[in-house]
């Protein structure tokens, strides 16, 4: 029941535009598979969305410049962190998704780090949370990161999952739209 604005077909490499409102998603020419997200030229690497957005006009002038957005370590969810080099001399907070590739990537850089103390807010933004439920719940929770970074499965869990919730809303009330946030 969406309504449509514009359908494009050409040059997305099957895939077809849609414009809906103030968005853009993509599907195959037979409607079996809807894509939301972002469309890069793998030959140019130009963002093929953030063109289509502007030339639909559904993205306006530029946002004027804002001082680097800074969030304060206190304002951090209380007790919702997994934490990491627990005394190592720095400290760096993460909010992370166990469904995020670039997340997996950064938590093999971030161990590799002996004199930084990691704390690792789960959010559960793509895909849902189950993965960080197991986590949270398990009796170790180092190890049950560890595993969910090695994509073993955990098995389901429930538990009192009120810091998950507290990383959520944290994380949406700051703004963030993906992950890892540092």
């Amino acid at each position: 029941e969406t309504a449509i604005g514009a359908i494009s077909c050409g040059g997305f490499g099957g895939l077809c535009e849609i414009v809906t409102g103030k968005n853009i998603v993509y599907t195959d020419v037979g409607g079996t598979i809807l894509v939301i997200g972002r469309v890069f030229s793998m030959e140019t690497g130009d963002d093929l969305t953030a063109a289509a957005l502007e030339k639909h006009a559904i993205v306006g002038p530029p946002a004027p410049e804002t001082p680097d957005k800074r969030v304060s370590w206190g304002s951090l969810p209380k007790d919702a962190a997994i934490v990491r080099n627990e005394g190592a001399p720095h400290s760096i907070a993460v909010f992370s998704d166990l469904n995020c590739g670039y997340c997996h990537q950064l938590n093999a850089e971030l161990r590799s780090l002996d004199d930084v103390e990691v704390h690792e807010h789960l959010v559960g933004i793509l895909g849902g949370d189950g993965q960080a439920t197991s986590v949270w719940c398990a009796d170790d929770r180092h190890a049950a990161l560890d595993a969910a970074y090695r994509r073993e499965s955990l098995p389901p869990a429930d538990c009192d999952t009120d810091a998950l919730k507290r990383n959520t809303g944290f994380f949406t009330e700051q703004n963030f739209y993906g992950t890892p946030v540092i």
